[in-house]
């Protein structure tokens, strides 16, 4: 659990990384950790995780309707916590079962909930099916500033690097060192810009296409999703190692 102070917002807020017992045996005990989460501070409160609990029969796809008891149990918990469920955007469910068979199972486990004081500083949360889950609580303010040049270790897994530098570093005679330096500089960073932008394009486009394909029960489909899957998941720890 996080606890977080913003100096351009003057408040303090909490942030809890939550996973709810599978074991339907255990579901009580798991709405009373989100109890006992909630009593530990009167701070704002948001709450993010696999939950493992369903809201409401929209939370899932399947012929079998989920027991009823367990959606009131969690509505009745989160009602108690003065909690609200943040809106979903994207694919409306985060957790398959029995893909491309005709018992192939959809439901909604991942979720993030917050208290009346965070939403009312955050009025516009939303919460992004990215796979995994994005929690966005305000826009993100871009401030234009003039950066200086920074070798980023990530360069040397790019094919062509060897190259990029090779142009930029201006022919000897006429340029003293310094001039090279700043030519490499300048033609490195522009490489930089388009390959960020490339592997955005990247990522967006698998997640595209996985959105496409992830409730389909055709073969081929399924084949294809599971190979974009792994694109995907490849393309994420990529990222993240950058």
């Amino acid at each position: 659990m996080a606890q977080i102070k913003r100096a351009n917002l003057g408040v303090q807020q909490r942030l809890s990384c939550y996973y709810g017992f599978p074991e339907r045996s255990r579901r009580r005990q798991a709405w009373d950790m989100i109890r006992d989460l909630r009593n530990m501070s009167s701070i704002l409160w948001g709450i993010i995780g696999d939950f493992n609990d369903l809201l409401s029969q929209n939370d899932k796809q399947d012929l079998h309707p989920h027991p009823e008891w367990l959606c009131a149990g969690f509505q009745q918990i989160v009602g108690d916590c003065n909690l609200t469920n943040i809106p979903l955007e994207g694919h409306p469910f985060t957790w398959v079962k029995s893909r491309g068979t005709a018992h192939m199972i959809e439901e909604r486990h991942d979720r993030s909930l917050a208290n009346s004081d965070w939403l009312q500083l955050f009025p516009n949360s939303k919460l992004h099916n990215l796979r995994p889950i994005l929690l966005c609580c305000d826009p993100l303010i871009h401030k234009q500033t003039k950066k200086g040049f920074k070798f980023e270790n990530w360069w040397l897994k790019e094919a062509g690097v060897e190259e990029v530098i090779s142009d930029g570093w201006l022919p000897e005679g006429s340029h003293n060192v310094t001039d090279r330096i700043a030519s490499c500089a300048s033609t490195v960073d522009r490489w930089n810009r388009g390959r960020i932008k490339h592997h955005n394009a990247e990522r967006d486009s698998l997640r595209v296409t996985l959105e496409a394909l992830c409730s389909s029960s055709n073969p081929a489909n399924i084949a294809k999703y599971m190979a974009t899957h792994n694109d995907y998941n490849k393309v994420l720890i990529r990222d993240d190692i950058y």
